[in-house]
């Protein structure tokens, strides 16, 4: 379990005091950006961000450098990993693709293997092209959830003792917890199972920094042990979009390499917008987080208990001894009769409701401590409505689209398998074939249904027919497919 992390000392918020200081004392700006303070933004976006314009700044004297930090921004840094427990933290500006991006990148050499997780963001298996990497794939179980449904369940440590008996040779292992959809996996002993080997521990915990703010939570990453970690900010706590953490903690990590690769993947000219963004969230999530993170899984738990009695098998629940984040709610909509696609144009159209998510089968809900007791009541009134008033065209298919799309491709997949290096693909000839001639051959790159950006295909896999048909029904549901070529329909395979 996550520890209380609250914090009863005053509250600090170094970054933003430093812009404040910097917009008392500026008279002129003769410094980038252009805007100058929002006084030359456009009127039509002055409405609505002028006041923020005047954060928008630059590394002037008195508000620091991202890269080289010795005042506010470095302080922010210090505060933020006694918040969360880390050895060192850094900010991220890229969101957590810059820091998955930057953890392997200062991890894992060229040709150097690392496990990794089948169910891995897109922005891992990029960083493990860029570093050369070779990837040694375990595949987590599925979890049912219902007819045509399913989703990717945990890494388990005897999936990840078999990986390292497999290759142990290894220089790390990569797992994402939670997923998408809220599942979590064991870290502690995963983390343990990697050090005893010799191995670090990276974890995307991209939906997971609200995590250590409330014992009932399922227990953090940095908690856990893990070597790096990374983490957005604006998925589930109350910071602007693209705002991000990387964790660093023990030995094993070189933080010279880790800078380095910081500095190579995102922008020499950071937001201060963003900055001051994840530091006054770090500082509510430190002093008041545990209450409101409290007081929301309430009124969450009351909710969800009301559903599952008046609509069983509507809320899914992962199977006994799974974690779940309380904060994700996976809807099943053949509970109600519909596809996930018509409930939640339903919720929208009808009730002004925008779900995060949505396919065949499933419509995904993210809550966050920012959700009031209204927004809880009116979701709940909205489902009841569906369900009393929604004349769908069929129940669920059993061979429709999953959330976790690729979990689809597990059925063809080997738990553990080692894919060809990206160079020797690229060197071999391809050629562009339609979706269905493409069944058997190898494709060139990720096939990744977007979101959750979880790759459908990885380069060098061979197309399926279930894999096909997975791609053919998020197209005709008018779901972002990326990786194909030309019109959309055709892909680049060899062999």
């Amino acid at each position: 379990m996550s520890m209380n992390k609250r914090e009863n000392r005053p509250v600090e918020l170094p970054i933003l005091e430093a812009l404040e200081r910097h917009s008392q004392d500026e008279r002129v700006s003769l410094h980038v950006p252009g805007h100058k303070s929002g006084f030359g933004l456009p009127t039509a976006f002055h409405t609505w961000a002028g006041d923020v314009a005047r954060l928008d700044q630059t590394e002037v004297a008195g508000l620091d450098d991202l890269y080289q930090p010795i005042g506010p921004i470095a302080h922010a840094q210090g505060l933020a990993a006694r918040a969360y427990g880390s050895d060192g933290t850094s900010f991220l500006v890229g969101g957590s693709t810059a820091g998955n991006l930057a953890a392997v990148l200062a991890a894992i050499g060229r040709r150097e293997r690392v496990i990794v997780a089948r169910n891995s963001h897109q922005s891992i298996w990029h960083a493990l092209e860029l570093a050369g990497a070779r990837a040694a794939v375990m595949t987590p179980p599925l979890l049912s959830t219902g007819i045509g449904g399913a989703v990717w369940g945990p890494i388990t440590p005897a999936l990840l003792r078999e990986a390292i008996a497999k290759w142990p040779d290894a220089k790390a292992v990569i797992v994402t917890s939670p997923t998408y959809t809220g599942v979590v996996s064991s870290l502690r002993e995963l983390t343990l199972l990697a050090h005893s080997a010799g191995m670090m521990m990276i974890v995307d915990e991209a939906h997971g920094a609200h995590l250590p703010f409330h014992p009932a939570l399922p227990e953090s990453a940095v908690s856990a042990g893990a070597d790096l970690v990374v983490q957005s900010l604006h998925k589930m706590t109350g910071a602007m979009t693209q705002t991000g953490l990387l964790h660093y903690s023990g030995p094993r990590v070189d933080t010279a390499r880790l800078q380095r690769a910081l500095r190579m993947v995102q922008t020499s000219s950071p937001s201060y917008v963003l900055l001051a963004s994840i530091d006054t969230v770090r500082a509510e999530l430190a002093h008041t987080g545990e209450e409101r993170l409290g007081e929301a899984m309430e009124r969450l738990a009351t909710a969800a208990d009301n559903l599952r009695r008046e609509h069983p098998g509507l809320l899914w629940e992962a199977t006994e001894g799974v974690p779940v984040d309380p904060f994700k709610w996976l809807l099943y909509a053949p509970a109600l009769g519909c596809s996930g696609i018509e409930l939640a144009d339903q919720l929208r159209i009808r009730h002004g409701i925008f779900t995060e998510w949505a396919d065949e089968v499933h419509v995904l809900c993210a809550w966050s401590y920012a959700n009031s007791a209204q927004d809880v009541a009116a979701v709940v009134s909205a489902l009841r409505d569906v369900g009393d008033h929604l004349q769908c065209k069929g129940q669920g298919d059993a061979h429709a689209l999953s959330l976790d799309a690729a979990s689809w491709g597990a059925h063809a997949i080997a738990d553990l398998v080692e894919l060809p290096l990206r160079t020797k693909l690229h060197e071999a000839p391809s050629v562009t074939v339609s979706l269905r001639e493409a069944v058997g051959r190898r494709v060139v790159d990720a096939v990744t249904v977007y979101p959750p950006g979880v790759p459908l295909l990885l380069p060098g896999e061979r197309m399926t027919q279930p894999l096909c048909d997975c791609i053919e029904a998020a197209l005709q549901a008018q779901i972002r497919v990326d990786g194909l070529t030309g019109d959309g329909l055709h892909i680049d395979c060899v062999g």
